[in-house]
């Protein structure tokens, strides 16, 4: 994984696998207008994907380098809940890339609501 401070909004995490490359925001998206998107043998297969819990985007907390350039994880929780100070949910996007795109997501509920 490299991370650099290029693009709108921020820095770029871009993961690598062969000729596929994946180049996000720090959120984990994919921004539909500008430069992110996967990348297969030079061509752009997937230019928007995003993740909103409850209709409302996740916020970033960090990203995690998993030892392997194809391989990262997202971390980031839900926005907390009206009258609530901070959010009990904590949001983990694992990315890989290699003849495409895996995204496996785990919410954790830290509160005692369901």
């Amino acid at each position: 994984m490299t991370a650099a401070g290029a693009g709108p909004g921020g820095s770029v995490v871009t993961l690598v696998e062969g000729s596929t490359f994946c180049a996000s925001a720090v959120t984990g998206n994919l921004e539909r207008d500008g430069w992110q998107g996967l990348f297969v043998a030079d061509t752009r297969v997937l230019s928007c994907w995003s993740l909103m819990v409850e209709g409302k985007p996740v916020e970033p907390l960090t990203v995690l380098e998993e030892g392997e350039p194809y391989h990262a994880t997202f971390v980031g929780r839900a926005c907390p809940r009206r009258g609530v100070a901070d959010s009990t949910l904590l949001v983990l996007r694992s990315r890989y890339v290699g003849e495409g795109m895996r995204e496996d997501v785990v919410l954790r509920n830290f509160g005692p609501e369901r």
